[in-house]
């Protein structure tokens, strides 16, 4: 499939399974979340508010759900405050939902409601359903069993209209055969690379303490917090017995709950020492769980940081969970300036470095496109012109780099009167000069697997601009206010 494609077909599926699984978790997320308390309203749709606390427990939910199927986000470069975005944006395209399929008087049967709820894994035991476990775990949330079967009636109706849209989306054969013409194609390029030499000696300090003054406020040692906890471990609570261990978590987690303005008497329960951590700064340099993102969310929301309540239990991993409560604050400190100039010199130079490189490579795209010939220009800047045949898209290799191949198939065809050429920096900060010198489409005779296949994909990234129309429709005909 094309890039594109595959990236929007897996950011449709990704988000889709991210969604359909999420309800579930309303039995461990927290009962804040669905209580409606004030958690500070960052947005209102039609009425119904969407809290702070409600935006930080979608975003727990779908950074645990996106780890389990992608692994370590911070290893993958995921940025955390695109995730809490997209946690409030979902949260009102919810609501955006919640509000038309309700004044669309459309409805879901009570049986297909029973038959969502005793088809959720959280509440089975021994492979089936099991009623005292439902009842259970629907009362350690604080919920009734009225409020979760709305809930999940609720999120049935918004699958129902989302099938709706997504079904309404058309593809034809002449779109499958411009796709494959598109994905199949190869090129042929030549390119050159300017490299990002950044030089910290011609920084002069002048430039250093003026940049220091103007953004003093980007150096800045992070907020710290000093916490008290109890961490509980299955292999000391209760060995080879994870139904007891369960049942003290979820003690320990609504004794803290009921008692939230200390953990003494979590301890006392579990028989164990309250401990208190060393300082843990905000931006995730913590060294353990102090490091771990989830930890430090709750560990700086508004419930545990500024009004003094324990968190909410979390789970670490199998068998190893944590409660806390903030002991002492150190706000965010101004680093001096002889502690970053090292860093601001070296910031400074390849900021220079990147700019002169992009520079230089700007200036031979223009005399590129005017008509001199790339090895001439290659040879007068002193640099290597190198070249690559029978390009496809997903062409890997470790001497070319892939910035250079999608930005090769960006470029327009080239032809008599006009060179197709344009630039990408690439990694280090060092700028390539592309020129396509060849193009040859690719074969559009699909087998009927392929054909199905490509049509289902296909018909999946027309479903989600359909989508995106649909959400954007509503924000312009509902009354919406973010106020965060």
């Amino acid at each position: 499939m094309l890039e594109a494609i595959r990236s929007a077909v897996k950011g449709w599926v990704a988000w889709a399974v991210v969604i359909v699984i999420s309800l579930p978790f309303v039995i461990v997320g927290g009962y804040s979340y669905f209580a409606g308390d004030d958690g500070g309203v960052v947005a209102e749709v039609e009425g119904i508010e969407i809290t702070r606390d409600q935006v930080t427990e979608r975003f727990r939910q779908q950074r645990q759900q996106l780890e389990q199927f992608f692994g370590d986000l911070d290893e993958a470069g995921v940025d955390e405050e695109t995730l809490r975005r997209e946690a409030l944006e979902g949260l009102v395209e919810e609501a955006l939902l919640h509000a038309l399929v309700t004044d669309g008087k459309l409805r879901v049967s009570d049986r297909a409601v029973a038959q969502r709820i005793r088809q959720q894994d959280i509440f089975h035991q021994g492979g089936t359903f099991s009623m005292e476990r439902y009842q259970q775990l629907l009362s350690a949330n604080r919920l009734t069993p009225d409020q979760y079967e709305e809930m999940v009636r609720r999120d049935l109706l918004t699958e129902q209209f989302q099938g709706a849209v997504a079904n309404s989306a058309i593809t034809r054969d002449w779109d499958l055969q411009r796709l494959s013409a598109l994905d199949r194609q190869q090129r042929d390029i030549q390119y050159l690379v300017l490299s990002a030499q950044a030089d910290p000696d011609a920084v002069s300090d002048e430039a250093v303490e003026a940049h220091y003054e103007q953004y003093a406020d980007r150096y800045m040692a992070p907020r710290q917090v000093r916490l008290a906890y109890v961490e509980l471990h299955q292999d000391e609570l209760a060995p080879d017995d994870s139904t007891r261990y369960f049942e003290m978590t979820e003690d320990a987690a609504n004794v803290a709950y009921e008692q939230p303005d200390t953990l003494q008497p979590v301890a006392d329960l579990l028989g164990v020492e309250l401990a208190y951590s060393d300082w843990v700064p905000e931006d995730g340099s913590g060294e353990g769980i102090w490091g771990d993102s989830e930890v430090l969310a709750a560990a700086f929301s508004e419930d545990v940081l500024e009004l003094g309540y324990n968190s909410d239990l979390i789970e670490l991993d199998s068998g190893h969970a944590v409660l806390f409560r903030v002991d002492d604050v150190q706000d965010a400190q101004p680093l001096g300036l002889d502690e970053v100039a090292d860093e601001i010199r070296e910031e400074l130079a390849e900021e220079q470095a990147r700019l002169n490189a992009r520079n230089l490579g700007e200036l031979l795209e223009g005399e590129i496109a005017e008509g001199a010939d790339m090895a001439a220009l290659a040879e007068r800047e002193g640099v290597e012109l190198r070249s690559a045949e029978g390009l496809d898209r997903g062409t890997v290799t470790d001497d070319l780099p892939t910035r250079v191949v999608d930005r090769a198939f960006r470029l327009p065809r080239p032809s008599d009167d006009r060179p197709s050429v344009g630039g990408t920096s690439i990694q280090g900060g060092d700028y390539a000069v592309v020129q396509v010198i060849g193009v040859t489409d690719g074969d559009t005779d699909l087998a009927d697997d392929e054909r199905q296949q490509w049509r289902a994909e296909l018909q999946q990234v027309f479903s989600q601009s359909e989508w995106q129309a649909l959400m954007n429709a509503l924000r312009a005909e509902m009354d919406v206010k973010m106020r965060d």
